[in-house]
């Protein structure tokens, strides 16, 4: 399978938020193959006009993919996050270290739409049933969708991919990943609504409101 080859990946998202040491060791470990792995998923999502629906073959490096997930997530939240979940830092800075932080789940989702969000830790709340209720941290940049969740995620459609972390270093796979798609067309952090819907969600809304003035 050809690899690829033309991403610049030493600034990541552009913001210096890892001290320079943790910077240069987690990019030289994990960076070319989570960038590799975001490359096959960005294919096989064009392939499928953005509507994926099938198991894809991807050829990768798992706990490689998932440390960097990590690390994003730290680079993501506050210093205050990092110092609090130690577990956190310590998976990501010992290279060979195969396993999984006791508090959070990482789920995966292909992002579609026409917004990117990073979202530090936050709370989702359903004030109807708190069986729904959700805290994590996502990061929306397409392709693909993340999501470190200490409960439930924010939508239980994605792809929980916790386990990756169980793999060992230069343990390679090919696997065939039935990613799920979930829009991404608001600002709020955990909603996947489509675009007809949140339209439909804000016409409800001035209606309500031109009511209330009568």
């Amino acid at each position: 399978m050809n690899r690829a080859k033309s991403y610049q990946y030493q600034r990541g998202n552009g913001a210096y938020t890892l001290c320079q040491q943790c910077n240069n060791l987690t990019g030289v470990w994990y960076a070319a193959e989570f960038i590799e792995f975001v490359y096959q998923g960005m294919s096989f999502l064009q392939q499928a006009n953005q509507e994926p629906s099938l198991e894809y073959p991807f050829h990768f490096y798992p706990l490689q993919v998932y440390k960097q997930i990590l690390c994003m997530f730290l680079s993501t939240n506050s210093p205050e996050f990092s110092k609090t979940n130690l577990q956190l830092r310590k998976i990501v800075l010992e290279k060979d270290g195969f396993y999984i932080p006791s508090q959070f789940k990482i789920y995966l989702f292909y992002c579609v739409g026409n917004r990117m969000r990073q979202t530090n830790y936050c709370g989702k709340l359903n004030v109807f049933d708190r069986s729904q209720n959700s805290f994590f941290s996502e990061i929306a940049w397409p392709p693909f969708g993340y999501v470190m969740a200490s409960e439930a995620p924010p939508d239980d459609r994605m792809l929980d991919i916790t386990h990756w972390g169980q793999l060992r270093y230069n343990q390679f796979r090919s696997w065939y990943l039935k990613v799920p798609v979930l829009p991404v067309y608001s600002y709020f952090p955990g909603d996947y609504r489509d675009e007809a819907d949140i339209e439909k969600a804000v016409t409800a809304n001035q209606e309500r409101m031109e009511k209330s003035k009568i």
